[in-house]
């Protein structure tokens, strides 16, 4: 659930989206045994931060209404509830200031797709592509493209 950069473009006619500062962590907005998606985190969890004895960082609500854009920051939390029938474009952004983390999270969360990354990499951005590599030669288990069982 964590993104560098949503961006929520189209027909979204009301969504309420909850950020949270980097500051909060993980452990706190998902305990374990709540799944991870947004309607079991907002029927479990988010009643607990608008209480006034949550000892952590407070969210950030915003109703999103048709038309408008939801930029959340890189490193920040977020779980978006639709609140009516709904399209959305989402944008995950990277730039050369966050590729290696980018980097490390796409290889071990979809590493089929950082294949596919890496290949078009070498094409049309090698020196991003030396980066990767460099990453992976670092011997990081978290990178090993063998895994078969995550989508590309």
């Amino acid at each position: 659930m964590c993104s560098p950069m949503l961006d929520d473009v189209l027909a979204r006619q009301v969504a309420n989206t909850i950020v949270f500062d980097p500051c909060c962590m993980l452990q706190h907005l998902l305990p374990k045994g709540v799944e991870r998606e947004a309607v079991s985190w907002f029927s479990n969890i988010y009643p607990k931060t608008t209480q006034v004895d949550w000892p952590y960082a407070r969210p950030v609500s915003i109703i999103q209404r048709p038309g408008e854009t939801v930029y959340v920051p890189n490193g920040w939390w977020h779980a978006v509830l639709n609140l009516n029938l709904t399209i959305a474009v989402t944008h995950n952004y990277v730039s050369r200031a966050n590729f290696s983390s980018a980097w490390r999270h796409t290889c071990k969360g979809r590493p089929k797709m950082s294949v596919k990354w890496l290949a078009a990499l070498r094409q049309q951005r090698p020196e991003l592509a030396a980066i990767a590599e460099a990453i992976e030669k670092q011997g990081d288990k978290a990178l090993s493209h063998s895994s078969s069982s995550s989508s590309s």
